[in-house]
């Protein structure tokens, strides 16, 4: 007589849980913007009216919220987690002061929430003729992130996908 199917045995559970994990890592890609060149992005010129550069302890990650105010918009601009390390941030204390006129580029998509007083996520910082944030590196960084949450997610998905089928029917 054929086994029955092992629809939750504990092997087959984990594998569900594989597949859940591959489902969560899909969506996280999916959250990520769509960030191909500097051609997805405006630059954003305005005076500095503030800045607060701060790092969070969440768990086992860190968390940075390094914000700029510029005194033309509600929204707060954000440099994402991913182009914190390209960032230079000595350099801008040193050089910058509020009062000063910046350029931020960030995604043309959310060029609508300028005037909001949502988080707008930046790419690039420039003030004083100074660089202190490039734009193709923080492109690179969040091609790189976006590449392996999906390659994480394609693999869990079809290597859960697998182990259950495998599982069930051992």
């Amino acid at each position: 007589m054929a086994n029955k199917p092992k629809y939750f045995s504990k092997k087959a559970i984990k594998a569900l849980l594989v597949i859940a994990f591959g489902s969560l890592m899909f969506f996280f890609y999916k959250q990520f913007p769509k960030l191909n060149s500097k051609n997805d992005l405006i630059e954003v010129k305005g005076i500095l009216k503030d800045f607060s550069f701060k790092e969070n302890m969440n768990g086992r990650t860190k968390e940075y919220l390094y914000y700029f105010h510029l005194s033309d918009f509600n929204a707060s601009f954000r440099i994402e987690d991913e182009s914190v390390s390209a960032f230079k941030q000595n350099s801008f204390y040193s050089k910058v002061k509020t009062g000063n006129e910046i350029s931020l580029f960030v995604l043309k998509s959310e060029s609508s929430k300028l005037n909001l007083t949502d988080d707008i996520y930046v790419f690039g910082v420039h003030g004083n003729n100074i660089e202190f944030l490039n734009v193709e590196d923080s492109i690179s960084e969040t091609k790189s992130v976006k590449l392996f949450l999906m390659y994480l997610a394609f693999l869990s998905l079809i290597g859960g996908a697998i182990a259950y089928i495998y599982f069930i029917f051992r």
